[in-house]
């Protein structure tokens, strides 16, 4: 999404994510790499946190593909970024390089959503998708597309002990044949073997589920999000003839906003560029207490 048909608050959430992603990392590299002792950032906290981030990223992604004009180019830019940062990562070799991660994630998911997109584009055309389509009213097929993303959060949720050799469903545990954590190519898929190791793991399975479901919720929210979009646009200013402390406040909330919606925007590239920026930050600062 380019100009005018950017969602502005897919960008301002996707910038808060980043700011706390930032906060994140710069813990962990105080934690791992100078032994600074935090009592607070430990397990589930970690956990909690981490996911509170990376599950929106993967939703919020999947919905904006559903916007995307150009998905193909997603899926390259995706897969090209993080194919560089396993390179940089092993080469560097400051923590655990980084394999199969959240950038890789997104890659594969954009392609899978794209060539279902693409197949049902094909079948769209045939005589018999126009037949349907005349006979199905739309809040039908809304209904169905919206019980269709319930199960893919269904599934996720099933599989999302898959990496550690198990699905779960409620109460009910099963675990998987060991045959299936092989070797690295399976480790992309959710079966990692023992001796695979990531500093950011999120393989296909089963966060190409959760993407789905963002891609689904994108898809039944479009139009509304479209008018929403349109309607904020033509909204009126805030003035001083508000008082001057109101207006103050409306204006360093429009400039929060407005500074985590240009982050937004460019997310791939701070995520990309944040931790180097973090290490040497964190570097110089812990040498200049010293």
């Amino acid at each position: 999404m380019h100009g005018s048909q950017r969602i502005e608050a897919f960008d301002v959430i996707r910038g808060f994510s980043l700011v706390s992603m930032i906060a994140f990392h710069a813990c962990y590299d105080l934690v791992s790499l100078y032994g600074v002792s935090l009592t607070w950032f430990v397990f589930p906290y970690i956990d909690l946190w981490r996911n509170s981030i990376a599950w929106v990223f993967i939703f919020l992604a999947g919905m904006m593909c559903s916007y995307s004009m150009h998905k193909v180019k997603r899926c390259v830019v995706y897969l090209v970024c993080a194919f560089l940062i396993y390179v940089v990562t092993t080469l560097v070799a400051v923590d655990i390089p980084i394999n199969f991660g959240i950038i890789f994630c997104l890659g594969m998911s954009t392609t899978v959503v794209t060539l279902v997109s693409y197949m049902l584009s094909l079948a769209s055309k045939t005589a018999l998708f126009i037949k349907m389509s005349t006979i199905i009213p739309s809040f039908m097929v809304k209904v169905g597309t919206f019980i269709l993303l319930c199960v893919m959060l269904g599934f996720f949720g099933i599989t999302y002990h898959m990496p550690h050799g198990y699905i779960s469903f409620f109460q009910y545990t099963w675990r998987l044949p060991a045959c299936l954590y092989s070797s690295y190519v399976t480790a992309a898929f959710g079966f990692a073997p023992s001796y695979f190791h990531s500093g950011d793991y999120y393989p296909i399975f089963p966060y190409l589920f959760l993407y789905s479901s963002g891609a689904l919720a994108g898809w039944l929210s479009k139009s509304y999000v479209m008018t929403l979009q349109t309607a904020r646009s033509h909204k009126e200013s805030v003035t001083l003839t508000h008082g001057f402390s109101v207006a103050l406040l409306v204006y360093g909330l429009t400039f929060i906003k407005n500074l985590l919606a240009l982050m937004g925007r460019h997310s791939l590239q701070i995520y990309v560029l944040h931790q180097p920026l973090l290490c040497v930050l964190i570097f110089l600062c812990m040498n200049w207490r010293a």
